[in-house]
């Protein structure tokens, strides 16, 4: 790598490795929901954590008819059948009509 590259790429990479979490410390919010008490649970429906601290989701987030758009153009954006069930929503999982090919 020429010097007018070198130079530069090692400053950007010094700043970013600042910014950066460790790997322990960026799997501790991650494994204290695993571990997370089960009476807490019904808690944190329609919340999130951030930094192991539970934060409330906006109502804009909520709406279950944007969910729903959302949802179908995904499914036809990736081939995959818009009647999947996702957890908590009302859409159901479309019946076969034909026979599997074994």
């Amino acid at each position: 790598m020429p010097w007018y590259l070198y130079y530069p790429n090692k400053a950007f990479s010094f700043v970013l490795a600042t910014l950066q979490k460790t790997p322990k410390s960026g799997a501790y919010t991650s494994v204290f929901c695993a571990v997370m008490d089960d009476k807490l649970a019904p808690a944190v429906d329609a919340h999130y954590f951030v930094n192991s601290e539970l934060q409330a989701l906006e109502q804009w987030m909520l709406n279950d008819e944007d969910a729903k758009q959302l949802w179908e153009l995904s499914s036809k954006l990736v081939s995959i059948p818009v009647g999947l069930v996702v957890r908590g929503s009302s859409l159901s999982v479309p019946q076969s009509t034909g026979e599997m090919n074994e």
